[in-house]
């Protein structure tokens, strides 16, 4: 994406069970309230992915 005229602090990329990507350009920390991920740090692993 184009980041033109917008306030970019890195690229954070979380990595989830089920071979999924959550990615964000935020300037906040994880688990300040403008984060904007709030997927918790540490999920179980599924018995079975999706198809």
């Amino acid at each position: 994406p184009d980041y033109t005229g917008q306030k970019v602090c890195g690229l954070t990329v979380h990595f989830l069970p089920c071979d999924e990507l959550q990615v964000t350009t935020s300037c906040h920390a994880y688990g300040s309230p403008e984060y904007p991920i709030k997927t918790p740090l540490h999920l179980p692993e599924p018995q079975s992915y999706p198809k």
